[in-house]
């Protein structure tokens, strides 16, 4: 009986450390922090043997070097990365109010693709860009 007793409370101290040890789906890593960046969705997401295209959009110009540093911090696996930014919010039948092209590479892979180095990043705004669009 005294065995049983010492079991179900060993038992019921692992369990209630389980709890405490991030067992909630969270990583116990801690991700490195995005940069300050304006608002922004990534609205596609397309994957191909050529790369993945992101497709994002942010209603501001202010800070697109931030908006595409925190892309590439959510979207970091080992690829090849192809990043437009549009504006938000454009009226039908408009184009996509491009306001700038990145791209970037992750890993071996992400550098046959890109023809990048791993970990290097091109971004280039889109001179003249508006955005809101009028």
């Amino acid at each position: 009986m005294k065995t049983l007793a010492t079991t179900t409370v060993t038992l019921a101290a692992l369990l209630a450390l389980a709890g405490c040890s991030g067992g909630d789906g969270e990583d116990a890593t801690p991700t490195p922090e995005a940069p300050d960046a304006p608002p922004y969705e990534v609205v596609d997401v397309t994957e191909s043997d050529l790369g993945t295209d992101l497709t994002v959009e942010t209603d501001t110009l202010e800070d697109l070097d931030a908006v595409f540093e925190a892309v590439r911090s959510e979207y970091d696996e080992e690829g090849g990365y192809y990043v437009v930014i549009d504006c938000t919010g454009r009226p039908e039948g408009v184009g996509p109010g491009r306001l700038g092209t990145g791209r970037y590479a992750v890993g071996d892979t992400g550098a046959s693709i890109t023809g990048l180095a791993d970990g290097e990043a091109v971004f280039e705004p889109i001179e003249g860009a508006v955005c809101p669009l009028p």
